[in-house]
């Protein structure tokens, strides 16, 4: 019996570093959305048109912007269509709904997690 209770607190440990290590990057997620949303807030009141766009892995290029201010956003799939600014702030909120969404639930999975591994440090304490 001991031993199954501390075969069930490995398992639930493991699972609690995972929770975690999920609320961890949705966090980040969450942070980079919303370093984006302060972004596309400069994008909208700057008057410059030249600008420096990223190609990953810390390359940029120079880029000149249209008059149209049409950005292309990717919806999904592969999926890219144009938006306005404010259109893609409007994507990116709603992706950060869902982001805090799932953050709160996986609190709530952590704090389920770690309230079992009490009770089993419980049962093992009365033995």
């Amino acid at each position: 019996m001991r031993e199954e209770i501390f075969q069930s607190m490995v398992e639930l440990q493991q699972a609690a570093e995972q929770t975690e290590q999920n609320i961890a990057f949705v966090q980040e997620q969450i942070s980079d959305l919303q370093e984006f949303l302060q972004a596309l807030d400069a994008l909208k009141k700057s008057k410059e048109k030249e600008m420096l766009a990223p190609l990953g892995r810390g390359v940029y290029l120079k880029a000149t912007r249209a008059d149209d201010e049409k950005l292309f956003v990717e919806v999904g799939a592969g999926v890219v269509v144009r938006k306005t600014p404010d259109e893609a702030k409007e994507v990116i909120r709603s992706q950060l709904r869902k982001l805090r969404e799932a953050k709160i639930q996986l609190n709530i999975q952590l704090e389920n997690i770690i309230g079992r591994l009490q009770e089993l440090m419980q049962i093992i304490e009365n033995e």
